[in-house]
């Protein structure tokens, strides 16, 4: 019969235990490892050191629990989720770790470094409080997100965020547009102030994400004719349009007149925008002038 000390015995000196009792494990008889359970088959697990890699395995389809105190604190279930505070780690989304509190101080991950400090004031820390959940940055710095390898948004140590790809433009004209014909027009820009996301072109804005933009206009009239019934700015979209309209006759062919606008506007994604100018009748003697604007951005 095959005893446990005759196993030992057959090791020679691949363990070997000094006058401290310290155990020291060589050879190629265990290539570096101790079994527990069965040397062979599914029933074991082992912690070895091979090459420059040490690990600590169970090849059974089990859990590997870690405890402090006499109680467990830490388990690695047979599918690969972490649990910290819990022996039942679970997740809708793959693979988790999850960090759990039994009480009602709340879990806490906290993430410090030799600049930081490591004390309680310190660091990065993500905690979860009953329903309410809280990122802070104990640090007098930012907080950064980033998707595809870019940053998308900041906050500031003040609390100032910026978003760097939301979108944002303003256009204006490189030049008047003349002698406004009976009708509608497109009011035309061709002149990009700036275009956060490249979203506008060839007159027309093209909303990239379904949301609400606020769009507005300043249309600078030159050249007035108070015989037209009307004069009227359209933001349009490919939703709806908003109109502003007045009456130029006040007595008089003015010079000069501004029309400002704005909207809340619903746009789906690839929707376009874009401003039109109407002159139903008259003379067609009004000029657009190059300082009108036209400006938009996402709200939500």
């Amino acid at each position: 019969m095959t005893t446990k000390a005759f196993e030992l015995a057959q090791l020679g000196d691949a363990v070997t235990v000094d006058g401290s009792g310290n155990v020291d494990v060589t050879g190629s008889i265990l290539s570096d490892q101790i079994f527990f359970g069965s040397r062979t088959g599914s029933d074991r697990a082992y912690v070895g050191y091979v090459g420059n890699d040490a690990f600590l395995w169970n090849v059974d389809n089990g859990v590997m629990r870690f405890g402090t105190n006499d109680s467990e604190r830490m388990r690695l279930t047979a599918d690969g989720n972490l649990g910290v505070g819990t022996n039942s780690p679970a997740t809708s989304y793959g693979t988790a770790v999850q960090i759990h509190d039994a009480g009602t101080s709340g879990a806490n991950l906290r993430l410090t470094d030799s600049t930081s400090g490591s004390g309680t004031g310190n660091g990065f820390e993500i905690i979860q409080i009953g329903a309410n959940n809280y990122i802070i940055n104990r640090e007098n710095g930012f907080i950064a997100t980033y998707t595809n390898g870019s940053e998308r948004m900041r906050i500031d140590s003040d609390g100032v965020i910026t978003a760097p790809s939301q979108p944002a433009f303003q256009v204006t004209k490189s030049g008047h547009q003349y002698n406004m014909p009976n009708g509608t027009t497109t009011i035309s820009f061709d002149t990009e102030i700036f275009d956060q996301g490249s979203n506008f072109s060839s007159n027309f804005f093209t909303a990239p994400v379904t949301g609400k933009y606020q769009l507005s206009i300043m249309v600078y009239l030159d050249n007035l004719d108070s015989a037209s019934n009307y004069y009227e700015a359209t933001i349009a979209t490919s939703n709806r349009s908003y109109y502003s309209i007045f009456d130029p006759d006040y007595g008089q062919d003015n010079g000069y007149m501004f029309i400002n606008a704005s909207i809340l506007a619903d746009m789906d994604a690839n929707d376009a925008a874009w401003v039109s100018f109407t002159v139903p009748n008259g003379t067609a003697q009004t000029e657009i002038n190059a300082t009108t604007k036209f400006s938009g951005f996402l709200v939500a």
